[in-house]
């Protein structure tokens, strides 16, 4: 349980962190009383930690949001907030008082959104492909050019 509560606690202290949620097949899981949540899900963490990886797997009933701020309980009150990648969904963002992040959601998420239903406005979804193109562009310069996240930033 020490190093899981180290790694949580190193997790917590990252510039960059990347949260999703997947559901789960899971036979029995005990349950608090009262609980009225029937999902269950395993949410990974990602954090970016000095150019290393800390990758944490939490499963249960609770959200990716929901234990990305039980992380984030941990990071060092000096520090910035930190960058968390996700999808859009709600459920992804912790909603603590006190818990910042400073969120970019991820652009495959809202791309893939634009494919699915391109044949029923074939202009305006044309119109965001064609924009979100150059942002991956854009992006594929910036990592050849190994410009650092501010100089992509103002690259962007």
């Amino acid at each position: 349980m020490a190093a899981w509560n180290e790694y949580i606690r190193q997790a917590a202290q990252g510039g960059v962190v990347h949260n999703d949620d997947t559901g789960m097949r899971i036979l029995h899981l005990a349950r608090e009383p009262g609980d009225k949540r029937t999902g269950t899900f395993t949410s990974s963490i990602v954090s970016i930690l000095g150019g290393h990886g800390v990758g944490l797997f939490f499963t249960g009933a609770k959200h990716a949001g929901e234990n990305l701020a039980e992380v984030l309980g941990q990071r060092a009150g000096e520090l910035a907030p930190l960058v968390q990648m996700c999808d859009a969904l709600l459920r992804s963002t912790p909603k603590v008082d006190g818990i910042k992040t400073l969120l970019a959601n991820c652009l495959a998420h809202g791309r893939r959104q634009f494919v699915e239903v391109a044949e029923n406005f074939p202009q305006e979804c044309r119109y965001v492909l064609e924009i979100s193109r150059g942002v991956y562009h854009n992006d594929a310069l910036a990592r050849e050019q190994n410009l650092s996240p501010e100089e992509r930033l103002r690259f962007h």
